[in-house]
């Protein structure tokens, strides 16, 4: 029995050293895959070796927790916390201040099933991680959208300050223009009755005029037909001597020659 107790002792320690140079083998592989994410030059590749750097370490943990004890069940929520460091440490950017927080009870299972688990939790944290960063880059296009908006916002503002100066400006102006037109409205009345008073005097004037002279035309044409009527008179008057003239004179002829 103690035989057999030891060559299973022996057995358990070779099978924990195996774990644990898969587990050096693993990390190793992970830094190698590491420095070529570094030398690739489009972001596209270093992203893919990124996550199966994150793969590759979430098996390396399990093995971890094997090489200390390959019989013992596997806490998931000790390995949940050491893939988030490892992916926190690996996937985050440097820019980039974020904390992982583990929940829940320590939960033992199989190291035929931690090992999925393992798996399936690094691809969750990756997902989320890519998701944040989604959203990040979103939030980000977000503010900008906002600040242009605040800007566009501004100069809104600005032509509409403007806009109430100028129309402030045109509202005097018709004001004034206003005025000025309505001066010249009365202006324009006023001189419009002084030329009906002004048509008036002289159409009344030219009247009594027209009459006045008319009536001492009137009064010369009498005249000169008065004093046409007695030219008449006298030139009758001196035709009829005129004829006794004639006839005394004809008789002295007559008496002559006898």
């Amino acid at each position: 029995a103690v035989q057999k107790q030891r060559e299973l002792n022996v057995k358990s320690a070779m099978i924990q050293e195996v774990h644990h140079r898969v587990k050096n083998n693993l990390q190793i592989i992970a830094a190698m895959m590491r420095i070529q994410a570094r030398r690739c030059e489009t972001e596209e590749a270093r992203h893919v070796l990124g996550e199966a750097v994150n793969r590759i370490l979430s098996m390396s943990v399990i093995h971890e927790f094997l090489s200390q004890d390959e019989h013992r069940p596997i806490n998931i929520r000790e390995v949940c916390q050491r893939i988030s460091a490892q992916v926190n440490q690996v996937a985050t950017g440097p820019d980039q201040q974020i904390e992982f927080v583990v929940e829940g009870p320590s939960i033992r299972l199989p190291a035929g099933q931690a090992t999925p688990t393992a798996m399936v939790v690094n691809e969750l944290l990756l997902n989320a991680l890519e998701q944040l960063s989604m959203a990040q880059g979103e939030l980000t296009e977000a503010r900008e959208h906002v600040s242009q908006t605040k800007a566009q916002m501004a100069e809104l503002r600005e032509d509409t300050a403007n806009l109430k100066s100028e129309l402030a400006e045109a509202k005097k102006f018709q004001d004034k223009l206003s005025e000025a037109l309505k001066t010249a409205e009365m202006e324009l009345e006023e001189k419009q009755k002084l030329m009906q008073t002004l048509q008036s005097k002289l159409e009344s004037a030219e009247t009594s005029e027209f009459w006045k002279l008319l009536s001492e035309r009137t009064v010369a044409l009498d005249k000169a037909t008065a004093y046409r009527h007695e030219l008449d008179k006298e030139l009758a008057k001196a035709k009829s001597e005129i004829d006794k003239l004639k006839s005394e004179l004809s008789k002295a002829k007559a008496e002559a020659t006898n």
